[in-house]
């Protein structure tokens, strides 16, 4: 059999990304195997059970002449061209057959082999590939039927990376013990190097083997793809836990510089985005990445931008890396060592300021700012929460009756200074294109109509502080939180004026200490508020995703909706662990709203998406932003409308997008 029709994945270049596209294609069988020499790579493993046996026990099947390197295999392996040359029930310790490529067709040829032809220790090697391996499991089952008494070894090694080939080998061990599920037999898989030496290997079961094989298929994939240079263009590619495991570890981008001085010095580089850095979704986008490799000045840059519910310490995440900087480097610069550099945007001058069994708080002096950050020991890498910090003298302030004091760390007490809340200056990407929204509502009779704002996880209050004052007290604001120590922290440490046991000052915002699924589920309402914004961050690394599945509830999802307002809008950042969990958590948002837009970055398992009630047309849309606009900027002094209106200009991008 000296063609076959196999799949290849080719590349097909569509603006900057890559997408990866099947095509059948033929391929010669004598081509694939090297001229024997991948399988004579693979006999060294079994010689001596070839010399413990007759030679004519153990036969290779094989159209043409095999001329081995090593003379001794020829002596031990005698030659067959075709099945009908073996004996009936003629029983045999070594059987290796070239001459059938397995697919989904030869299953009676494997039946016939393995059962009627192999010795009861006997070892089977065929020739398959990537299509054929999702289903030899459960051939294999069919095979040995229920009652079956046959463990096995097995041994995968990969002969051909472009197209994806492997020689498979089954040894049977006899045991005592019924209703053996061949599906949980380990394997251990090999790459067969150009050299002809041997990986380590891989292992996992047979069950597990369809999602390892297509995910390593698809890194060979790359690796081929990824040889070269490619000038100006880029590369995304998820890295799972595990090759059988669904969950992203880390996302990475392999961006390849357009500047000729800089391809010239053919060097690759490694960075890890730090969290700090990619709370500001700009530094995701396809400009961003290039303009990085070009100041940074490396060829090929690979941005490792790790998974928020990823569990792993920097070091670890720098182990794993090593094994995929071989895939990922190109071919001019594969002798040359390729430096991991972490990207952070914090100073080392790290202040804390309160601390217990569920939360930090710390103080961040950078360049520019000084930040406050408010973080859940529960997602340490993650966030929840920030203000900007001013210090001023005491004496100074206390003339200010507009300055909010806050606790004030050593630092600056020991030194007669105080720490107050920056108010005019909105921390943190998802906050300013959370409260970016405002800008799209209906205006109609404001500010006699105030906007109703509901925040579920309201947390330190910082998103229900900067609604309220950038609406110039036109609002009315429900906020949302299950703890609260949370909120006190807010005011306490925060300058977050949000909520006193006895006495809730700000008459705009109300405060419920509750579980904001058990408030949706108890809440009878209906198109009440203009805008809803879900801020519960839950990064545990035991989750799928963010927010909890309790809030993809088709109950809960339907009682959010019905609570808008005809124009209303639902505001959500949509973190996932996986692909899977993505797609089933928007399936379930677009079952139930009329239109949801996200924010365009390079990330697809974590987005901003702004869910819509009815559904808008662009050009009403971009109506309203200019209107809304005009009315909101009268107070000239509320920087933080500058800000949001700044940032807005990606909702804008995104509201393009719209056909």
């Amino acid at each position: 059999m000296s063609d076959n029709k196999i799949n290849l994945n080719e590349k097909e270049e569509n603006n900057d990304e890559i997408i990866l596209n099947k095509e059948n294609i033929s391929i010669n069988i004598d081509d694939l195997i090297r001229s024997e020499d991948c399988i004579e790579c693979v006999l060294n493993e079994f010689q001596k059970k070839m010399e413990s046996s007759p030679k004519e026990k153990n036969i290779i099947l094989k159209q043409n002449e095999i001329k081995f390197k090593k003379e001794s295999f020829s002596s031990l392996l005698t030659p067959i061209q075709s099945l009908s040359e073996l004996k009936e029930e003629e029983k045999y310790t070594i059987i290796i057959d070239l001459l059938n490529f397995y697919n989904f067709e030869q299953k009676n040829i494997l039946n016939k082999l393995f059962n009627h032809h192999l010795t009861e220790k006997g070892i089977l090697i065929l020739l398959c590939d990537l299509n054929y391996l999702n289903q030899i499991g459960n051939d294999l089952k069919q095979i040995l039927g229920e009652d079956n008494k046959i463990k096995m070894l097995i041994k995968l090694y990969i002969v051909s990376k472009f197209p994806f080939f492997v020689l498979f080998s089954f040894q049977k061990i006899m045991t005592s013990k019924d209703n053996i599920n061949i599906l949980n037999e380990k394997i251990m898989a090999y790459e067969i190097y150009e050299d002809l030496t041997l990986t380590k290997p891989l292992g996992y079961t047979l069950d597990m083997m369809p999602k390892s094989m297509t995910y390593m298929s698809n890194m060979f994939l790359y690796q081929n793809y990824l040889n070269i240079l490619h000038p100006g263009k880029s590369v995304k590619i998820h890295i799972k836990e595990a090759f059988w495991s669904d969950n992203v570890l880390f996302s990475t981008i392999i961006c390849d510089s357009d500047n000729e001085e800089i391809i010239k010095k053919k060097n690759c580089a490694v960075v890890i985005l730090g969290q700090s850095y990619l709370k500001n979704f700009v530094n995701l986008n396809k400009e961003a990445n290039l303009s990085l490799c070009n100041n940074m000045k490396y060829s090929r840059l690979i941005i490792i931008r790790p998974n928020p519910f990823n569990p792993y310490t920097i070091p670890e995440l720098k182990d794993k890396l090593s094994s995929y900087i071989k895939l990922f480097n190109f071919k001019e610069n594969d002798k040359n060592s390729v430096p991991i550099m972490m990207i952070n945007d914090e100073n080392e001058n790290v202040d804390k300021v309160f601390i217990d069994n569920k939360v930090l708080i710390r103080e961040i002096k950078q360049k520019e700012h000084i930040l406050r950050q408010f973080i859940s020991l529960e997602s340490p890498h993650e966030i929840q929460a920030e203000i900007k910090v001013l210090i001023s003298s005491k004496s100074r302030k206390n003339k200010d009756k507009k300055s909010i004091p806050i606790h004030t760390i050593e630092r600056y007490s020991s030194k007669n200074l105080g720490e107050y809340l920056d108010d005019t200056y909105l921390s943190m990407f998802y906050s300013q294109n959370a409260l970016s929204a405002i800008f799209f509502l209906n205006y109609e009779n404001y500010p006699q109509n105030k906007k109703k704002v509901l925040v579920l996880g309201a947390g330190i209050g910082n998103i229900c502080y900067f609604m309220d004052k950038i609406l110039a007290n036109n609002v009315q604001i429900d906020a949302v939180e299950i703890d609260p120590v949370v909120v006190e922290l807010g005011r306490d440490y925060f300058g977050l004026n949000n909520y006193k046991k006895e006495n809730n000052k700000n008459v705009n915002i109300k405060w419920y200490i509750k579980d904001p699924a058990k408030y949706i589920e108890e809440k009878d309402i209906e198109n009440y508020y203009d805008l809803i914004i879900m801020n519960i961050n839950n990064t545990n690394y035991k989750n799928e995703r963010s927010p909890p599945d309790s809030f993809f509830e088709e109950k809960i999802v339907k009682k959010i909706n019905k609570m808008l307002s005809e124009d209303g809008i639902y505001i959500m950042y949509l973190m996932s662990k996986n692909s899977n969990s993505y797609k089933n958590s928007i399936e379930i948002m677009q079952n139930n709203f009329k239109q949801i837009l996200f924010l365009e970055n390079n990330d697809d398992l974590n987005k901003i998406h702004f869910c819509f009630k009815t559904k808008k047309d662009k050009e009403s849309l971009l109506k309203n932003y200019t209107n809304n606009i005009k009315i909101l900027s009268e107070d000239e002094n509320n920087a933080n409308i500058k800000i949001i209106e700044q940032k807005s200009i990606y909702f804008m991008n995104m509201i393009k997008l719209i056909d």
